[in-house]
């Protein structure tokens, strides 16, 4: 995911034709008395500034409505019925002046073509509407329409939106003009754009703003009005739900929805002016929200995703913004609209993370070639078959949608709650919320001061000679030893605090900053420990935890000068670990799966200084690249033209391991060749195309011999099973779908395995249970049916908790509360003086309260579970969490 994202599209219509009533496939508007939808300016007026505003009518306009009048008088039917029927565009019923019944009807579709860019892959002919209604008045005072759909349009056939088949289905009660109340299934009043109606839009499709931050249609009460001469106009309302715009079939969409719009004509006078029709508003809407998944950014036309939702809690707010003005035969337009969700509570450890945040814009133009006068949609003066050519307009609009954090652009967006955590958990045990074990105070702990570094060490401790200025180091300030091993395993080694000074550029680093979410590189060089290495390449790097106050960075030695290596390495990441308060959540993870043999990245916390400033505490991970491919399996493996296919996945929408179909292209999408990515396309993906159709069509009976040919399933369980021990939340199993891994398949065998990444959301719920979520990919929903794999995942389950609880010769303690003891302490002092971090160092603290009590008792809850799974007739106790 990325963090801070944005889609900016310009969308011209070059000529678009009116034909009138004689054109073909053009709707035209009802005649005679039926009233607009009460409440909707946007109606009222057709989304346009009011007409009486406008420019004044000519004296040809007058005689015009006067024939029009009176040739509609003469379709009239003779005599004194009251009840009758008039000759009009479509069927109407009059009952003298107690009822005005209109039946309406329109079929709409439209056929796209686009770049793969904006979203769409193929030119598709979709229906947007077919629906059918009536409308209309009783005694003057009261307004009604009933519309509903006949059919599913693009938005609900594709999954874009979840809407009722019912439209419009209200009733209005005018009481004054300053008054109506209007109750029923009806459009929240927010959103100028929103509140046009379809056949008076100047574009095929609404803007981005409207289509994804704006409600839509819910039930509910609202009370509207126009004010000093139609100069203030007002709505505000309670509706049960936030609109049919925000919801989906995975997205439920908040709940008891407060909205409230107006807007002011401010130069609105008797006298025509041009600047009469301008018009500005402004609307709000709240409603609430509990624990699901909030929006999601999508491209101009809707097929394309390009920011997935997240999970959210609290309060959802919108603030519009509009304004409109229509003179002659122009018009502008112009909208913009903030959203955001909150999060309370959604933390590993129930803390609130900052809420995700949204803002949209568009300003559209559109000029009649033709002359007409602009108000709602373009009417011919003269149609097409009766003297005239019809009416040409040209129109455009440019329009923006991002997403970012609430509290600033670039902060985390985090993960899920325990309450989508703990939704397999079985009913009958209680489940222990996050960070509050046992609810006993926090500890205070004491952490040591910080030992100063070489470049802070005070005069007195250097005499003259190299010599003497060692042994005053290591006798006045108390230093054992200083062992400068320029290698690998010095570099990756967690045993203390790395410090890696960067020498950059200052306009560099800035732009970098600026620029966070671009990968561009800028030239740095490198030094630790009296290592230095020039003109490495820096960039930004991360996805959700990508920003601008503290960078995580990817740094690429042989960027710049071929072929430079840095203690061997080609490249290494500086992890910011900004979604992650405690820091030690991926380093302890890793350890734990170089503990159960799996090849894994090496990780240590360092200080780092950027032009000599201090920048923060980050994590060193190695790369996984050629050079980690080489030392986890051979030289061989990673040879540049012979090695295997090295593949990081990517998550650019939820996946399950799922068949893709024949296509190549679609797996290329997934898993990025990190290595001999200048191969065929059949060389790099038709082996992962038969392995993945082979996990999902093999025969039950042969599954394991079928994919073990592709896949170390035995392996496969140990990795699904230590994620399961850590209770990792965003790995194969996540709640996006499966993520965070790479896939190596070996040069000789086509047999691939699993390569952890990114374990930054473990060590979340001590008793998430060991099944959670195992029945939502393909790979392993069907390897646990293997009794043999099933057994190989429990087993080395037990073997995660007794390495866990494995105690050592001076502590009683577990090894995995003593790691997460023994790191927290090591780096605190780097943590509370880290000038950008993103929470208190009472945060960081309880943080870690939390981890320390998962690993006292994870072991202990693993191991019960496993029990009772191969002895599920077994009489034992509960499994609970020692409180």
């Amino acid at each position: 995911m990325i963090n801070s994202i944005e889609r900016t599209s310009i969308a011209v219509l070059f000529l678009s034709a009116v034909l009138g009533a004689s054109g073909t496939g053009v709707q035209q508007p009802a005649a005679g008395p039926t009233p607009p939808q009460a409440g909707d300016p946007a109606a009222d007026r057709g989304g346009r500034p009011s007409p009486t505003t406008a420019d004044q009518p000519s004296p040809n306009d007058a005689k015009k409505k006067t024939r029009k009048k009176k040739k509609q008088k003469e379709l009239e039917t003779t005599g004194a019925e009251d009840v009758g029927t008039k000759s009009r565009k479509h069927p109407a019923v009059h009952v003298g002046d107690a009822l005005t019944l209109d039946v309406t009807g329109r079929i709409e579709t439209d056929a796209r073509l686009a770049t793969r860019a904006i979203g769409l892959d193929q030119p598709q002919l979709e229906w947007q509407d077919r629906r059918i209604g009536i409308k209309g008045t009783a005694y003057r005072k009261v307004t009604f329409e009933l519309a509903r759909e006949l059919g599913k349009d693009f938005e609900e056939s594709t999954g874009l939106s979840e809407k009722t088949a019912w439209r419009d289905a209200y009733v209005n009660v005018r009481v004054t003009k300053a008054f109506n109340v209007e109750a029923g299934h009806f459009k929240l009043p927010f959103g100028y754009e929103e509140l046009t109606g379809e056949t008076n839009l100047d574009f095929a499709y609404r803007s981005l703003a409207a289509r994804v931050l704006s409600p839509g249609r819910d039930p509910g009460i609202m009370t509207h009005g126009r004010l000093f001469g139609r100069r203030v106009e007002y709505q505000a309302g309670y509706f049960t739900r936030d609109g049919s715009n925000a919801r989906t079939n995975l997205t439920e969409g908040g709940h008891d929805a407060f909205a409230a719009r107006v807007v002011v004509m401010p130069f609105a006078a008797d006298q025509p002016r041009a600047i009469d029709s301008l018009q500005v508003g402004i609307a709000a809407a709240d409603s609430r929200l509990e624990n699901q998944l909030g929006i999601r950014g999508r491209t101009a036309l809707g097929d394309g995703v390009f920011f997935d939702r997240m999970y959210v809690n609290g309060r959802r707010r919108r603030i519009g913004l509009e304004a409109a003005w229509a003179n002659g035969p122009v018009s502008l337009s112009s909208e913009y609209i903030t959203f955001s969700d909150e999060r309370k509570g959604m933390g590993f450890s129930a803390e609130d993370l900052p809420g995700i945040g949204a803002q949209a814009w568009y300003v559209a133009g559109t000029w009649s070639l033709t002359g007409e006068r602009k108000h709602g949609r373009l009417e011919p003066r003269h149609d097409v078959g009766r003297g005239g050519i019809g009416a040409f307009e040209l129109a455009a609009r440019v329009e923006a949608l991002r997403f970012s954090s609430v509290s600033y652009p670039g902060l985390p967006f985090g993960f899920p709650s325990g309450v989508k955590l703990g939704h397999l958990r079985i009913s009958r045990r209680r489940r222990a919320q996050p960070g509050a074990l046992g609810r006993r105070p926090v500890h205070q702990r004491r952490f040591p001061d910080s030992v100063p570094s070489l470049t802070t060490m005070p005069k007195r401790c250097f005499g003259i000679r190299a010599l003497r200025r060692l042994l005053l180091v290591a006798a006045c300030c108390g230093i054992e030893s200083i062992a400068w091993a320029q290698t690998q395993d010095a570099f990756f080694s967690d045993d203390t605090v790395q410090e890696v000074r960067l020498a950059i550029s200052s306009r560099d680093w800035q732009t970098l900053k600026d620029k966070a979410d671009e990968n561009t590189y800028y030239p740095a060089d490198l030094t630790w420990k009296g290592v230095t290495v020039r003109n490495v390449g820096i960039r930004s790097r991360g996805s959700a935890t990508r920003n601008g106050i503290k960078p995580g960075l990817k740094i690429d030695v042989n960027h710049y000068v071929s072929n430079q290596e840095f203690l061997g390495l080609k490249a290494f990441n500086l992890k910011n670990m900004y979604s992650d308060a405690s820091v030690v959540r991926e380093s302890v993870t890793m350890k734990m799966f170089a503990r159960m043999g799996i090849p894994s990245p090496r990780e240590a916390h360092a200080r780092v200084y950027v032009n000599n400033d201090y920048a923060g505490i980050y994590v060193i991970v190695e790369a996984v690249d050629r050079t980690f491919i080489s030392r986890a399996f051979g030289a061989p493996e990673g040879e540049v033209e012979s090695g295997g296919y090295l593949f990081e996945f990517q998550h650019i929408a939820s996946y399950d391991f799922g068949y893709l179909g024949s296509g190549l292209a679609a797996y290329a999408g997934f898993f990025k060749a990190q290595t001999r990515d200048t191969d065929s396309l059949v060389n790099i993906y038709a082996p992962l195309e038969e392995m993945i159709r082979t996990i999902n069509e093999s025969a039950d009976a042969d599954f394991a011999a079928s994919v073990g040919r592709h896949l170390d399933l035995r392996l496969f369980m140990k990795h699904l099973a230590v994620e399961t021990f850590m209770a990792e939340a965003d790995g194969l199993v996540g709640f996006v779908g499966t993520n965070n891994f790479y896939l190596y398949r070996f040069r000789q065998s086509d047999r691939a395995q699993f390569i952890p990444k990114d374990k930054d959301a473990s060590l979340s719920f001590v008793d998430a249970p060991i099944t959670l979520r195992l029945d939502t990919n393909v790979l392993s929903r069907r390897a646990m049916m293997v009794p043999d794999l099933w057994q190989a995942y429990l087993d080395a389950l037990m073997e995660c908790a007794s390495l866990a609880a494995e105690p050592a010769a001076d502590d009683s303690r577990g090894w995995l509360e003593r790691e997460v003891d023994r790191q927290t302490r090591q780096i605190a002092p780097a943590v509370a003086e880290d000038p950008v971090f993103p929470y208190s160092f009472d945060d960081f603290q309880t943080v870690v309260e939390s981890l320390l009590a998962f690993g006292r008792n994870r072991a202990s809850f693993v191991g019960c579970e496993a029990a009772e799974m191969q002895d599920p007739q077994s009489q034992l106790p509960e499994c609970a969490v020692d409180q």
